[in-house]
């Protein structure tokens, strides 16, 4: 193993080990677990805040219409057929609109 390996490893440990006593318990399992849980939560609501800035009507969908103004308003200059592929290319479902689990898949692949 080479030295940046164990270096990485021990970051790994050590965030794991909360009391530092070298043992994992499975408690100290459990808080690293829900500090990603958290982590999760504002993640997911930075993303929700982002996608009301598209979703100009609050339907919980970004028609093409809504994606393009909401682009301009940000400064954005795009044609048509750039917005027909960035909607081509988000929408999974090929129905028109881009929800917000699209969007989120699109921003967090």
């Amino acid at each position: 193993m080479n030295e940046l390996k164990l270096k990485e490893y021990k970051e790994v440990f050590s965030m794991f080990d909360k009391n530092k006593d070298g043992v994992i318990t499975s408690c100290e399992v459990g808080e690293v677990l829900e500090s990603f849980e958290s982590n999760k939560d504002e993640q997911d609501e930075e993303l929700q805040a982002a996608f009301k800035i598209f979703d100009l009507d609050g339907t919980g969908r970004i028609s093409k219409s809504e994606l393009k103004s909401a682009l301009v308003n940000l400064g954005e200059n795009i044609n048509d057929k750039n917005l027909n592929l960035i909607i081509e290319t988000i929408d999974l479902d090929g129905d028109g609109f881009i929800s917000f689990e699209e969007f989120k898949k699109f921003v967090c692949p």
